[in-house]
């Protein structure tokens, strides 16, 4: 299964390989999971049930935040239903609950489902911390391998602050960017194929995408903007966003060129949670927006517009690019 699965991942057609996917996945067997793991529950250093952080309560604030209430001082995103309007004014929206529904919200917080079912599976997994001075480490990885070695250990941790999420690089994992429902079509029934509340049939957007987030705690995603709109959807976890609209003084960004992840010319030299003042004297004073993202929640981010992304538990998150 790894070697059609590496296939899939390199970019081939899924329709080509359905026959054999077919074939081959019920042969396939996490066995070698359940003889080696006795028990899930209570295994030292692990743990493999999520919290509902729904109602995330002062431990989010306090340690994931160091304090800092976010949205204060006029900074928080507008909250509100998502439309055309919102669309039409490339205006950055935080949608409420819009995906309560989603039976993601609740079974995905059960990791045991993941390596009962789909252990057998293979992920691109990038490992470490993506920040502004160096590339990430990339590896192909079996489920059972990345929820076991990586997603449990970070939910026995709990809530990351930004600087855990520094020191601890080597405990970072994610699956970032990748077309998980397209690849494992079992996991595909616990998201909305396309957000039709908000966007309409899909088939009127050519070139939509829906990709999966699915990491520890401690993944950021450096301040970048992306060549299409995007309503992102937080499924389970919580992520903190910042964003600074595409109006902004592109000069005062510092933008990185020529330099591995920032080699398209849409990504930031600057962390914007500790910010080198000496180095980037432009960009303190830059106007922002940004949230808190709970299981649930749904975020229109506009095509060229800059945001930065943070997990502060072990997150699911799942992308529309339309």
């Amino acid at each position: 299964m790894s070697y059609l699965d590496t296939l899939l991942i390199l970019g081939a057609p899924f329709p080509s390989l359905e026959p054999l996917i077919k074939f081959v996945e019920p042969h396939a067997s996490s066995t070698r999971v359940l003889r080696n793991m006795v028990c899930f529950e209570g295994t030292e250093g692990r743990d493999y049930y999520v919290k509902d952080w729904k109602n995330g309560g002062e431990i989010i604030t306090e340690k994931g935040m160091g304090g800092r209430i976010v949205g204060a001082e006029g900074r928080g995103i507008r909250e509100g239903d998502i439309g055309k309007e919102e669309i039409e004014n490339d205006t950055p929206t935080l949608m409420k609950n819009y995906a309560d529904n989603y039976p993601g919200c609740k079974k995905l917080r059960d990791l045991t489902y993941l390596i009962i079912d789909y252990g057998h599976r293979t992920l691109p997994i990038e490992l470490g911390s993506l920040n502004t001075s160096k590339r990430l480490n990339e590896s192909l990885m079996s489920v059972v391998d990345f929820v076991d070695t990586y997603l449990s250990k970070s939910t026995k941790f709990g809530v990351w602050s930004y600087e855990e999420a520094r020191a601890r690089e080597g405990e970072v994992a994610y699956c970032a960017q990748h077309g998980v429902f397209e690849q494992i079509k079992g996991l595909r029934d616990l998201v909305e194929d396309w957000p039709t509340a908000i966007l309409g049939g899909k088939e009127e957007k050519p070139g939509a995408r829906v990709n999966a987030w699915i990491g520890t705690g401690g993944t950021r995603t450096p301040l970048h903007f992306d060549s299409y709109d995007n309503i992102f959807v937080q499924v389970v976890g919580v992520k903190y966003v910042r964003i600074y609209r595409k109006t902004v003084d592109v000069e005062r960004i510092y933008l990185k060129k020529g330099e591995g992840a920032g080699k398209q010319g849409n990504m930031s030299k600057v962390d914007v949670e500790d910010v080198d003042e000496i180095k980037f004297p432009g960009f303190k004073d830059l106007e922002y927006e940004e949230c808190l993202m709970f299981p649930g929640d749904a975020l229109y981010i506009p095509v060229g517009t800059w945001h930065y992304v943070r997990s502060l538990t072990t997150s699911v998150s799942v992308s529309y690019w339309f």
